[in-house]
């Protein structure tokens, strides 16, 4: 029990390590996109790890798996984003009904393929966790996303120039 809280415990430093180290610049500088996607994945890992309460044991077989599904769910989504001859989004009003009906059926499929690879994940992370850890990683998971999400909004909130788009009220 007290290496469990050893390594929770390390695991809320190193979040609180890697939030510190993507607060924005004093000097403005803008970080490569590759060293804001490792700070993000370094917050991920120590977050989930965190509200998963991992075993060091579990953390060693969950994290492999884990990546495993994201690379095949990331490598899902780029191949089956919807594009147009000239590489663009297709434009629905420009399409016959015959190619949006087609278009559809395609998205229809990828989320069931999407679907089944989220139900094969499950059975590889039950393998290596209990079934409530497993539950458990999908509200990690979110709350993740919106805890990212909003330190983003923050950003650019504190530096509105920064940002790429203005924000529009509906």
């Amino acid at each position: 029990m007290k290496t469990r809280r050893v390594f929770t415990s390390t695991a809320v430093l190193i979040t609180m390590i890697a939030l510190s180290s993507t607060a924005q610049p004093t000097d403005r500088t803008e970080k490569r996109p590759g060293e804001r996607r490792e700070n993000i994945e370094a917050q991920k890992i120590a977050f989930i790890t965190s509200k998963l309460d991992l075993s060091p044991e579990e953390a060693q077989q969950f994290w492999p798996v884990y990546n495993q599904c994201q690379k095949q769910k990331k490598e899902m989504r780029e191949s089956n984003k919807p594009k147009s001859k000239d590489g663009k989004r297709p434009n629905i009003d420009e399409m016959s009904d015959v190619e949006v009906e087609d278009m559809v059926n395609r998205q229809m499929m990828t989320k069931q393929r999407e679907l089944d690879m989220q139900k094969d994940c499950i059975e590889q992370y039950k393998k290596v966790l209990p079934i409530k850890k497993v539950a458990k990683l999908f509200q990690a998971e979110r709350q993740f996303k919106r805890k990212l999400l909003k330190q983003i909004r923050n950003q650019r909130e504190d530096y509105p120039q920064r940002g790429k788009r203005k924000s529009t009220s509906f």
